[in-house]
């Protein structure tokens, strides 16, 4: 079997992942029957959030940023 699956934020699509699965185990339960980070992760960044893109300090090291809206919390991210 083939399974192919997307994660959505909103319209944006953040992760796809296609995965081709053996014959499961009998009688086991699932690992994971509900996903228990919904409410973290909200389709738009929450208020106040700078994201990293071209022109900010951290562009250069965050390769993400080139293909990514990456929004840290500047309350709880610092330098160390």
């Amino acid at each position: 079997s083939l399974i192919d699956v997307e994660l959505n934020q909103g319209d944006r699509t953040a992760l796809r992942a296609a995965i081709t699965m053996g014959t499961p185990e009998h009688h086991v339960p699932p690992l994971l029957a509900v996903n228990p980070v919904v409410p973290l992760m909200t389709p738009e960044p929450p208020p106040g959030l700078e994201p990293i893109g071209p022109g900010h300090s951290m562009a250069d090291i965050v390769h993400l940023a080139h293909g990514c809206d990456i929004r840290p919390s500047l309350t709880t991210f610092s330098p160390r």
